[in-house]
């Protein structure tokens, strides 16, 4: 969740903590009884049906239900701190949907990033959804290898998998990332026992196949909810990686394309090593490409269409000045898909035509 989505509920929840109200506040908002999980904390529960209102199309129907509670309570205070949140333009809105989610250009519970272009991408996740176990995404510095992990987790939500994310530097920043922290992460994500512990008869050579091979044997304890999981490890060629934790990788890997780690697939990205000159069968990989001004041309071009909206020379113009006006001329990705998202927000509207 966004921070705004993140306030919002947290808001609500210190207020409207009881689940009977919060309840009939559901059910005239539309949202089924299934879709939460009434036996946690307020704060989850609340998150839960901000999550599901705004995937529905029913979150400015929930928003008018809880401000009309608010005010039968006569908490202007609440009132108030709502008014400001929903200030946000992809909280009241809801966010932009694609028709079909592969070719969506915003992605994020709130739209809040752009996808530019990756149509080769687009294709490599329709592949995983098929059954496609490993896909590799290489790239030089700052071509958006991490940004990828958004789109992937805009396929997965939208297939109904789960993508569990393993970011390297985020983790570890600059210290040494090995085979078993890595394990340890994946396992963490996974919500699994593996056993870590090494012993002196083990070779380190062997190390990353022993913890795979314990990896096979806790899966067991994944819940047979019929949902495939993709584990995006981001970040393999970042320096502090050690030798093993590729090792891992390459591991999981060759049990994955065999079909040993059930409804698991793995996503690696910045992995040059041997399945990159000598590919797997079963292995997809894609080379991320630059983002220049073309590509963001098109996108804008793209989305308008999706609004049912023209972007004439003068209107892209006018949106490209906006866009880079305290970028530079070779901004950050990452600050790129997110200004470009809360353009077209504030400019087009929460919701596509699609």
């Amino acid at each position: 969740m966004s921070a705004a989505a993140t306030q919002y509920a947290k808001t609500i929840a210190n207020i409207l903590w009881d689940r009977g109200i919060a309840q009939g506040i559901a059910a005239a908002s539309g949202i089924g009884n299934a879709d939460v999980s009434w036996n946690q904390t307020p704060f989850t529960f609340w998150s839960d049906m901000v999550n599901v209102a705004h995937r529905s199309g029913t979150f400015p129907k929930l928003h008018a239900n809880v401000v009309a509670e608010f005010g039968q309570q006569g908490d202007h205070e609440a009132l108030d701190v709502l008014a400001a949140l929903i200030q946000n333009p992809g909280l009241l809105a809801g966010p932009y949907q694609a028709a079909d989610p592969y070719r969506a250009r915003l992605v994020g519970q709130y739209s809040q990033r752009a996808v530019f272009n990756r149509f080769d991408l687009r294709l490599k996740c329709a592949n995983m959804t098929e059954g496609m176990p490993v896909l590799f995404i290489l790239g030089e510095h700052d071509m958006g290898k991490s940004h990828s992990w958004y789109y992937l987790q805009h396929i997965a939500d939208a297939m109904g998998h789960l993508a569990l994310l393993v970011d390297i530097e985020d983790r570890w920043g600059s210290a040494e990332c090995n085979a078993t922290g890595l394990m340890g992460s994946i396992a963490d994500q996974l919500k699994v026992t593996v056993d870590l512990k090494a012993t002196d008869k083990i070779q380190p050579d062997t190390w990353p196949k022993i913890l795979v091979e314990r990896l096979v044997g806790a899966l067991s304890e994944l819940p047979d909810d019929g949902r495939r999981r993709w584990i995006v490890i981001d970040g393999v060629d970042r320096p502090n990686v050690t030798p093993d934790a590729v090792g891992l990788v390459e591991s999981l890997a060759t049990a994955t394309e065999k079909g040993r780690l059930k409804t698991l697939q793995v996503i690696v990205t910045g992995y040059n090593g041997q399945f990159i000159t000598n590919p797997l069968p079963g292995a997809g990989i894609e080379r991320i490409q630059p983002i220049d001004r073309p590509e963001v041309e098109r996108f804008f071009r793209d989305i308008g269409e999706d609004y049912g909206k023209t972007v004439d020379n003068d209107f892209l113009v006018s949106l490209m000045d906006k866009l880079y006006s305290d970028l530079g001329p070779e901004p950050d990705l990452a600050l790129l898909g997110a200004k470009a998202a809360k353009l077209v927000l504030s400019v087009f509207g929460g919701k596509s035509n699609e």
